[in-house]
């Protein structure tokens, strides 16, 4: 048994009050798990859990689970909320099982409280989402100046995600430019 602070990054019921839950630890990257949800405390995507696993015969099962934070919902509009779920799944699709990566897991756990307030939810996920298309060196180069000063300072790392505030048109030119380079790299998996 193993205790580890974890992003939930996707959920998936497989029968009743059991689910399939993916975790993103800073120690074992992304690890799957399956996990008897209590009523009282459910377990969401976006949250930070502090949990201890199980592994026996190759099947990870999560004996305990505590909340310790994540992204509230409650409140934010719904284009935010899918901003910061578009995050998650789009960590939990590149990100390999096994592989610890500590620099993604402190970006996506500094950046929960970003991902929690209205207006903030889409520039933090925007940023999150293009970071990762850099980390991961699925980044296509971009006509808009706007988009390559900012993958210029990521690949550098001077930006900062917190401190980080867009135009809506250089928003939308980013998230046009991640979903384009995502979707080119998924075509070729």
């Amino acid at each position: 048994m193993f205790s580890l602070d974890a992003l939930v990054l996707s959920k998936r019921r497989v029968r009743d009050g059991t689910f399939v839950v993916t975790l993103f630890t800073r120690e074992y990257g992304r690890v799957k798990a399956f996990c008897q949800e209590r009523k009282s405390r459910p377990m969401d995507v976006g949250q930070l859990v502090y949990a201890l696993v199980e592994s026996k015969a190759g099947t990870n099962r999560v004996r305990e689970y505590q909340a310790k934070g994540g992204v509230k919902y409650a409140g934010l509009p719904y284009d935010d909320m899918e901003a910061a779920l578009a995050f998650f799944a789009l960590l939990d699709q590149l990100t390999p099982e096994g592989t610890a990566n500590a620099a993604t897991y402190d970006d996506a756990v500094n950046a929960l409280e970003a991902l929690s307030r209205p207006q903030g939810a889409r520039c933090a996920s925007a940023l999150l989402r293009l970071k990762l298309t850099v980390a991961y060196g699925i980044c296509q180069s971009s006509p808009d100046p706007a988009v390559t000063a900012f993958v210029q300072d990521l690949r550098a790392s001077r930006t900062k995600l917190r401190d980080v505030t867009m135009e809506p048109a250089t928003l939308q030119a980013v998230v046009r430019h991640v979903d384009a380079s995502v979707g080119s790299f998924l075509a070729k998996a």
